[in-house]
């Protein structure tokens, strides 16, 4: 019983999200890979939530965290804002992501082309 409860606890916390279908680099992309990938969103020491901010220019510490948590090889310093969307969408596009917030849980697996 207590299994057969775990397994559908599981089940139903765990989800496999399509890579973002937004045109890299917009509002609607980052908002889509926080919501369906990887959250930033953390609590600071007084549990106000805090949320790195891809909106700043020059501020590369939410791609480096995505990054991170994709898997992928971090870029090179000097590459365009631009050029991080992409090299990432191309990441997110290639591989199966099977994720549980609630345990820690995230598998990157290829995708089948």
């Amino acid at each position: 019983m207590t299994v057969a409860l775990l397994l559908g606890y599981l089940t139903i916390t765990t989800h496999i999200p399509s890579p973002p279908s937004a045109t890299p680099c917009t509002e609607d992309w980052f908002n889509y890979i926080e919501e369906n990938y990887f959250s930033t969103e953390r609590g600071d020491i007084w549990s106000d939530p805090v949320r790195l901010d891809w909106t700043v220019d020059g501020d590369w510490r939410w791609f480096e965290y995505i990054e991170k948590e994709a898997g992928a090889m971090p870029a090179s310093v000097g590459t365009s804002r631009q050029k991080r969307c992409e090299m990432l969408q191309s990441r997110l596009g290639s591989r199966l992501y099977i994720l549980n917030d609630s345990i820690g849980l995230s598998i990157s697996l290829p995708r089948r082309m």
